[in-house]
C-alpha cells in the first residue's frame, strides 16, 4: 500500500500564530545558541527575545519579512513555520531564511522538502532568484535536508575550546 506524498501550502501566519511562534522560537533559538557555545545559558532567552524584537519591530507587518505557517490542507493542520526576509548584502537581493521548523510530530514525513519547494515559488513571486540560510553546525539533520534540496555550503565558521 502506498501513501500519497504530503502537500503543503505556505499560508500567511495569523497574529495568534505569530504570538505563539515568537515565544517558542525565542526559547528554541536561545537553546541552539547555547548548544553552539555562542551564548551563555544565563540570559540567553531574554537575549533571543531582544533579537526577535529587533528583527521584527512591526511584528507581522515588518517590511520585507514574510512569515508563513506550513499548512497541510488535506489534514487541515499547521505542521510548521517558515520565515524569510529580503537580504540586500550581496550584489542582488536574495531571500534569507531566518527561521524554519517542522513541528516534532510531523518531522521526517516530507513536510520540510515540500515547504522549501513552496518557498521557492514564493521567492520567485516577489522577484528574487536566490535563497540563503544559516544552519547550526550541530543540526546535521537540517544540513542533510538542505543538501538534498540543492543548497551548497558558502561559508563555514569553526571554533575550538581550549
Amino acid at each position: 500500500m502506498t501513501t500519497d506524498p504530503v502537500r503543503v501550502i505556505l499560508r500567511s501566519m495569523t497574529q495568534d500564530e505569530f504570538v505563539l511562534y515568537i515565544e517558542n522560537a525565542a526559547v528554541a533559538y536561545a537553546a541552539d545558541k547555547v548548544k553552539a557555545d555562542a551564548w551563555a545559558k544565563d540570559g540567553a532567552v531574554e537575549r533571543a527575545r531582544i533579537e526577535f524584537a529587533n528583527s521584527l519591530p512591526e511584528g507581522l507587518a515588518t517590511k520585507e519579512h514574510y512569515l508563513f505557517s506550513i499548512y497541510d490542507e488535506a489534514l487541515n493542520i499547521v505542521v510548521g513555520i517558515i520565515w524569510f526576509s529580503i537580504g540586500k548584502w550581496q550584489p542582488q537581493p536574495l531571500a534569507f531564511v531566518n527561521d524554519f521548523e517542522v513541528f516534532e510530530a510531523y518531522r521526517r514525513k516530507g513536510y520540510g522538502t515540500q515547504a522549501f519547494l513552496a518557498l521557492e515559488d514564493k521567492v520567485k513571486e516577489i522577484g528574487l532568484h536566490k535563497i540563503m540560510l544559516h544552519v547550526f553546525g550541530h543540526n546535521k539533520e537540517a544540513q542533510r535536508l538542505y543538501e538534498r534540496l540543492g543548497y551548497q555550503v558558502t561559508d563555514i565558521d569553526m571554533a575550538k575550546n581550549i
